[in-house]
C-alpha cells in the first residue's frame, strides 16, 4: 500500500512518500520509541482510506470440466478451491488502497489454469475482473534477456508466480505454460545487484500460440519515468502502472515519477491500473523503447464520467409528437414509438428527472421510472406510455312522463335507457377526433321525444349538449246537461276512461303523443239521459285539446207541431 502521510512532525508538514524513509531512520531509537512510532504508522495507514474499509476480490472461471478443481490464492494466502465454472470471490477482503495478487496454487489434473488481470494495487472498489482460464491446450511464455552483468542473476515471475532465475543473457522460457486463450504478465521479482532490469512486451491475453517476444533488458544505468496528471477530481485517486507493475497511487494533479526506473535501452509502458471512482483517465505518450534519457512527458488526463438518460416511448398515435424534458430542460421531441435518449448527459453522481413538456394532441402520456440520483451508469429504463384521450357523450332529458322510459342510442349502439328527467351520459366514450350520433331507440308510451345537438365530429372534449325533449298533449273539454245524481263515462281512443258526475270541465288522464290523434266517445250513458260528443275527433296533434263538448239531455218523447 502506498501510504500518504497527512500529519506533521514538530509543526512541519511531512511530504507524501517520505514516511518509509523516516521509518528507516528510527532504527537507532530505543525499542519502545520504535514500537510507538510503528503503532502511529498503523493508525495513519488506517485513516488514509477515506471510503469503505475493505473490498472483495473476485472474477470468473472457465474451462474447468466436471469433476475437476483448481485452487487459487490471493496475496499468497486466503485459499479458494473452485469445482465449477462461473463467478468466484475470495473470503478475505482487501483494505482500502491495498493490493491483490491472485495465483494458482494447485492445477487440475491434465490441465493448466492461467490467471489474467490477477494483480493490482490502490484498490478503492470491489474487484470482479480477475479471469481464470483452464485448458488442456497450453503455450510457452518466454523471450530474451540482455545486459545482465557477469556473476549476477535476475529472477522473473509470470502471472505472479512460476519463478524463473536467470544467470546469463540469452533466451528463456517459463516452466509453466499458459492455457489456451489465457494471459501472461512477466515481472521482475529480484533484480541483480547494481543493475535495473526492465521487462518489455511482458503482458498479453487471448494466447493462442507460444509467446517468445518478451524482452528483459538489464543495465547499471537507468532512467526515471514520469509525467503529469490533470483533471483528477477532489477526493479521488488513480493508480498507474509501468510495464505492468510498479504501482503508483496519485491523489492530486501535478507531476509524478514511478519509484522504479527503467534500464538503459529498455522500454516503458504506462497504463492505468485502477481508475478513480466516477472518472476515466487516459494516458498519452505512455510508451517508448530504447530509453536513453529520463522520461517526463507521460500525460495522464482524467475526465468525469457522464451517462446518457433515455428509455422507451410506446402508444404515440400516428402523426402526433410529444416533447420530453430532463430536469426541466434539454427538450427532446419524439414523433414515433421506440427508444430515445436525451442529448445532454449526466455527470457521475448526478441526478435526472424526466417529465412531459408538451402532450401530444388528443393523447395523455405518463412517465414511469423517470427520476433517479447518484447516477453511475447509462440510464435506459425510463418508460413513457401514451394513450388516446376519450370523451363522454351526454346531455339532458326533459318532459318524460312519470312511469315512462326512453331508450337512446349513440352511433347505432350503446343503448341507454332513461326513466326520469335529468342529465345522462353514455357508457361508451368516444376517442379524440371521433364522432357521435344520438338517436331514439324506443319512444316512451304516449310521448314523442325529439333531439337537438344530437351529432358531431372531431370530438376533443366531453359532450354534454345533447337535448332530448319529450312532448305530449292533453285532451279535455266541457260537460253540460248531466242530471243531478247521474254519471257519465267517457273514453278516448277507446280507452282511458273518465267518469263524470257533474257538469263542468274534464280532462283525460293519459296524454296523447305529439302528432297523435284522439277520439272521444261515450262509454256509459247516464240513466234517463242521452249524451252526445261534439268536436271529439282530431289528428296530427300539436297542442292541447280543450274544445271537446259533451251535451246530455232527457230521453222523454215530445210532439212537434207547427203551421205552414
Amino acid at each position: 500500500m502506498a501510504a500518504q502521510w497527512t500529519g506533521s512532525a514538530n509543526g512541519a508538514a511531512i511530504a507524501p512518500g517520505t514516511w518509509g524513509p523516516m521509518m528507516k531512520q528510527v532504527r537507532f531509537l530505543p525499542r519502545l520509541a520504535r514500537l510507538l512510532l510503528a503503532a502511529l504508522g498503523a493508525i495513519v495507514l488506517t485513516a488514509c482510506g477515506g471510503g469503505a474499509d475493505a473490498f472483495s476480490i473476485g472474477g470468473s472461471l472457465r474451462g474447468l470440466a466436471a469433476g475437476e478443481q483448481v485452487t487459487l490464492l490471493d496475496n499468497g494466502g486466503d485459499m479458494l478451491i473452485l469445482v465449477g465454472n462461473g463467478a468466484f470471490s475470495f473470503a478475505t477482503q482487501v483494505a482500502y488502497n491495498g493490493s491483490y495478487a491472485v495465483t494458482v496454487a494447485t492445477q487440475p489434473a491434465g490441465k493448466v489454469c492461467t490467471v489474467g488481470g490477477g494483480s493490482g494495487a490502490g484498490v478503492i472498489a470491489n474487484v470482479s475482473s480477475v479471469s481464470v482460464v483452464c485448458s488442456t491446450n497450453t503455450f510457452t511464455v518466454g523471450g530474451s534477456l540482455s545486459g545482465l552483468a557477469a556473476g549476477q542473476q535476475v529472477t522473473l515471475l509470470d502471472n505472479g508466480g512460476d519463478a524463473l532465475t536467470l544467470t546469463a543473457d540469452g533466451n528463456f522460457s517459463f516452466a509453466t505454460p499458459v492455457a489456451f486463450n489465457g494471459s501472461y504478465a512477466v515481472t521482475v521479482s529480484t533484480a541483480p545487484t547494481g543493475e535495473v532490469c526492465t521487462v518489455g512486451s511482458g503482458s498479453g491475453s487471448g494466447v493462442t500460440a507460444n509467446v517468445g517476444h518478451v524482452s528483459v533488458v538489464c543495465s547499471a544505468t537507468s532512467f526515471s519515468v514520469g509525467g503529469s496528471l490533470s483533471g483528477l477530481a477532489a477526493g479521488q485517486q488513480v493508480t498507474l502502472l509501468d510495464n505492468g507493475g510498479d504501482a503508483l497511487a496519485l491523489t492530486a494533479g501535478g507531476s509524478f515519477n514511478f519509484a522504479t526506473s527503467v534500464a538503459y535501452g529498455s522500454s516503458y509502458a504506462v497504463t492505468v491500473g485502477t481508475q478513480p471512482t466516477g472518472q476515466t483517465c487516459t494516458v498519452a505518450n505512455g510508451s517508448g523503447s530504447s530509453v536513453h534519457a529520463a522520461v517526463s512527458n507521460v500525460t495522464v488526463s482524467c475526465t468525469t464520467n457522464t451517462y446518457t438518460i433515455g428509455g422507451t416511448l410506446t402508444g404515440l398515435a400516428a402523426g402526433q409528437q410529444i416533447t420530453l424534458l430532463d430536469s426541466g430542460g434539454d427538450a427532446l421531441t419524439l414523433s414515433a414509438d421506440g427508444s430515445f435518449s436525451f442529448a445532454t448527459t449526466v455527470a457521475y453522481g448526478g441526478s435526472y428527472a424526466v417529465t412531459i413538456g408538451t402532450q401530444p394532441m388528443g393523447q395523455a402520456c405518463t412517465v414511469s421510472s423517470g427520476s433517479g440520483s447518484s447516477v453511475s451508469a447509462n440510464v435506459s429504463g425510463v418508460a413513457v406510455s401514451c394513450t388516446t384521450n376519450t370523451y363522454t357523450i351526454g346531455g339532458t332529458l326533459t318532459g318524460l312522463a312519470a312511469g315512462q322510459q326512453i331508450t337512446l342510442m349513440d352511433n347505432g349502439g350503446d343503448a341507454l335507457t332513461l326513466a326520469a328527467d335529468g342529465n345522462f351520459s353514455f357508457a361508451t366514450r368516444v376517442a379524440y377526433g371521433g364522432s357521435y350520433a344520438v338517436t331514439v331507440g324506443t319512444q316512451p308510451a304516449g310521448q314523442t321525444c325529439v333531439l337537438s345537438n344530437a351529432s358531431g365530429s372531431g370530438v376533443s372534449a366531453n359532450v354534454a349538449a345533447v337535448q332530448v325533449s319529450c312532448v305530449s298533449y292533453t285532451v279535455s273539454g266541457t260537460l253540460s246537461g248531466l242530471a243531478a245524481g247521474q254519471q257519465l263515462s267517457l273514453l278516448d281512443n277507446g280507452g282511458d276512461a273518465v267518469i263524470l258526475t257533474a257538469d263542468g270541465s274534464f280532462s283525460f288522464p293519459t296524454p296523447v303523443a305529439a302528432d297523435g290523434s284522439y277520439r272521444v266517445t261515450v262509454g256509459t250513458q247516464p240513466s234517463g239521459e242521452t249524451c252526445s260528443v261534439n268536436n271529439g275527433v282530431g289528428y296530427g296533434m300539436d297542442a292541447n285539446v280543450t274544445q271537446v263538448l259533451v251535451l246530455c239531455s232527457s230521453t222523454g218523447t215530445y210532439r212537434v207541431t207547427g203551421s205552414v
